[in-house]
């Protein structure tokens, strides 16, 4: 499975988010989703506050996902999926001034190849695909 976030990727993302950031809360799902066997998927993005970290099935069990932390203003994202058959994944967020805390978000769908999502400022939300 490979994430492009805003469709038009220019760099490759680090496989953490830079230091000042959520970064507990990425780098928490990222151990949690490798310790189960699956595997880290290629990612980038076209913009430097947004940061896109994605893990791919690898024949086990455990669903695709990916994480979207957006380390600055609150902003539509765009982000494209490639390799997973999922139509919709299901979503929780964490944002920095505390209104949601892993906060179920409910199921976004992906169309036209896109999954379209409203990312608040200072946020981390992880997506799961839904079988």
């Amino acid at each position: 499975m490979t994430c492009l976030a805003n469709d038009e990727p220019t760099h490759a993302l680090p496989a953490s988010p830079p230091e000042g950031t959520r970064r507990a809360d990425a780098l928490d799902v990222k151990e949690q989703l490798l310790r189960v066997g699956v595997t880290v998927a290629r990612t980038s993005a076209m913009d430097s506050e947004i940061a896109v970290l994605a893990f791919a099935r690898n024949g086990t069990k455990n669903p695709d996902a990916f994480v979207v932390v957006n380390l600055g203003r609150d902003k539509q994202v765009s982000v494209t999926v490639k390799g997973s058959g999922t139509k919709s994944f299901a979503a929780f967020r964490t944002t920095e001034d505390g209104k949601d805390n892993y906060s179920g978000l409910g199921e976004l769908s992906v169309a036209d190849g896109a999954l379209r999502y409203e990312a608040p400022a200072g946020s981390v939300t992880s997506f799961f695909a839904v079988e």
